[in-house]
């Protein structure tokens, strides 16, 4: 049988947001790392090598998400989710503030982890569609 993310409309979503807070003052690779070792392993799940490399963030790892646009913060935290394997995961909108080809990466991402985890997303952006 085919797996497909749970979509809901954004305007039905929980209060706040299942992203990992994203810490001002500390880097990206930094974060990813203390997520990680947080869950007791040793590395990321491979798909934040993979999001890097298609997100084109690498750049972002030795910076203080502080300063970073909307978008890049949104990387980040999409990021330190992923860098750890989960049963469930629920996102509020996580698409919000890339463009259309990182939308299209992210969500084909997601749909190819509902083998993995169930995932649910509240969001309006047609790229779930």
């Amino acid at each position: 049988t085919e797996v497909v993310l749970d979509l809901r409309p954004l305007a039905a979503a929980p209060n706040g947001d299942d992203l990992a807070p994203v810490a001002g003052d500390t880097s990206l690779a930094d974060q990813i790392l203390e997520t990680v070792r947080a869950a007791g392993l040793a590395e990321p799940d491979m798909v934040v090598d993979f999001l890097l490399d298609e997100l084109d963030a690498e750049p972002l790892l030795d910076r203080l998400p502080a300063p970073m646009s909307r978008g890049e913060r949104q990387i980040c935290a999409l990021l330190i989710t992923l860098a750890v394997p989960r049963v469930d995961l629920a996102l509020v909108d996580p698409t919000a503030g890339l463009d259309g080809r990182r939308r299209r990466v992210v969500a084909e991402v997601l749909a190819d982890l509902t083998d993995q985890m169930t995932i649910t997303v509240w969001s309006d952006d047609p790229v779930f569609r």
